[in-house]
């Protein structure tokens, strides 16, 4: 099987079967995707796509999509400039940083966006504001462990 690229900067020395097993062993499709980048430098959102159904399964060019985003969030990869795809229309080049991350931040759209704070009050009717901050505390504790961040 010939890997077809439509465009890219750099090469690597690794055989299909290491590039294959190395994308194997990323723990998620963000890692998969990372992995094209760190591996070949610079590409499109259609390269990694390409790439993505020949050497690990097939994947939605959405989804590529969602792993672009994720890897420009963790300032992993950045815009380098377009080039002309098809019917002449720009596409846009994604490379690499360098020194890159090993971890990827989660950037999940179901991160709540507020927490309740409930009112607690002690014996006498008095709010309890030890007891609120404490269970405020485990409840931001859970929420930063949840989606690591």
């Amino acid at each position: 099987m010939a890997i077809q690229f439509k465009s890219y900067w750099k090469t690597t020395d690794l055989t299909e079967d290491q590039l294959r097993q190395s994308i194997k062993s990323c723990k998620t499709q963000d890692y998969r995707v990372y992995e094209l980048f760190k591996t070949f430098g610079t590409l499109t959102t259609d390269d990694a796509y390409v790439l993505y159904n020949e050497l690990y399964n097939d994947i939605l060019i959405t989804s590529i999509g969602r792993s672009r985003n994720t890897l420009l969030k963790n300032e992993v990869i950045y815009e380098v400039g377009s080039i002309n795809g098809p019917n002449n229309r720009p596409v846009t080049l994604y490379t690499i940083v360098d020194n890159p991350p090993t971890e990827l931040k989660t950037f999940n759209k179901e991160l709540p966006k507020s927490i309740s704070i409930d009112l607690i009050f002690d014996e006498e009717g008095n709010l309890d504001v030890d007891k609120m901050y404490e269970s405020t505390s485990e409840k931001l504790d859970f929420i930063i462990n949840k989606y690591n961040i």
